[in-house]
């Protein structure tokens, strides 16, 4: 009998901790560009290539993405800072292990889940390594001083 219920509690155990994963993904995410990882590939120009990663530094101080995850499993995907007006991104997620797929009409993109749970990871397509790091945000509310 004790085994059955060491059994019992060891699958409560593994649910719970799965579960609080998955729900530790909802919400606001902030991201910066990272260009720390860029490369140049061995079939693309240098001339191509320097452009390129100037294009992406430049992305990396002007670029603010947001991106929340609802509970109902939409998704909005804010980028501002680079186009006049801001560019946004809605479709639904999924979770499976340590990825999240981001789907809408395009094809669907692939973020990592940091091991800590604190962060996402997004590899750009065609960024030569560049990469979004997403990472939560606090924002405490400022206490309004009367006039």
């Amino acid at each position: 009998m004790s085994q059955v219920l060491r059994g019992c509690a060891s699958t409560l155990l593994v649910l719970t901790v799965v579960a609080a994963f998955c729900e530790s993904a909802l919400g606001t995410w902030y991201g910066h560009v990272d260009v720390r990882d860029v490369k140049r590939p061995p079939k693309v120009k240098a001339k191509e290539f320097y452009k390129t990663r100037d294009d992406l530094i430049a992305l990396k101080n002007q670029l603010k993405v947001r991106l929340v995850l609802n509970a109902d499993k939409s998704f909005l995907l804010t980028s501002t800072g680079v186009f006049p007006k801001p560019e946004t991104l809605q479709g639904y997620w999924k979770q499976a292990g340590q990825t999240i797929s981001l789907l809408d009409a395009g094809d669907p993109r692939t973020l990592g889940v940091g091991s800590n749970g604190k962060n996402l990871l997004w590899t750009l397509k065609d960024g030569f390594g560049a990469k979004i790091i997403f990472m939560r945000k606090e924002v405490k509310a400022k206490r309004q001083l009367a006039p």
